[in-house]
């Protein structure tokens, strides 16, 4: 339904936000809490693994019924207590401490994939640094071409050195000027 939520409702989605880095997981139990509270009578509540148990075997022996006719749990809802008059919660404020808000929220996390979450997390880390790994690919770029360029200025030099011991040893005639042609690539 379209309606405005409570501002401590949407400070509770902040929390979750903030308990995973500004991503609010929509499979975990806190956003499901969240959903409870902010549509009570479409969402159930999400209660923590463990804590509730479902006991069919034995009910109907001990008095229990298992369903009721749609008259009875009309009869049920109407003889009911509304909660926010029962506990004296004043729905203007829903982070007093009679509000459910306040009294039924456990700030506890269970993930139903939290496999997936982690690959997700994994994966949101590598989106997050492409410009320091564009730097750092930059800069290993650059520091191998220095380090070619540096291995050709040896090797020119060298190659010089040797050159010019040939033409020294060679027995040059005094007063000849030397000429020294060729090409040397590098």
């Amino acid at each position: 339904s379209n309606r405005t939520l409570a501002s401590a409702l949407a400070r509770k989605l902040e929390d979750v936000a903030d308990h995973h880095d500004g991503l609010v997981p929509l499979h975990g139990r806190l956003f499901a809490q969240w959903m409870h509270f902010a549509y009570p009578h479409e969402c159930p509540y999400p209660h923590l693994a463990g804590t509730t148990k479902i006991s069919v075997e034995g009910s109907e022996e001990a008095g229990l019924k298992l369903s009721w006719s749609e008259a009875e749990m009309r009869s049920y809802v109407e003889s009911s207590p509304d909660s926010a008059k029962a506990t004296g919660c004043d729905m203007q404020d829903p982070e007093q401490d009679s509000c459910p808000l306040t009294t039924m929220w456990v700030h506890e996390e269970e993930l139903v994939d939290a496999a997936g979450w982690s690959a997700t997390l994994a994966s949101r880390e590598l989106v997050a640094k492409p410009a320091s790994r564009r730097v750092s690919l930059g800069l290993r770029t650059c520091m191998l071409v220095a380090f070619f360029l540096s291995c050709a200025a040896s090797l020119r030099s060298l190659v010089q050195s040797g050159l010019s011991s040939l033409g020294s040893s060679n027995g040059d005639k005094v007063g000849k000027p030397q000429t020294k042609a060729g090409v040397i690539l590098v």
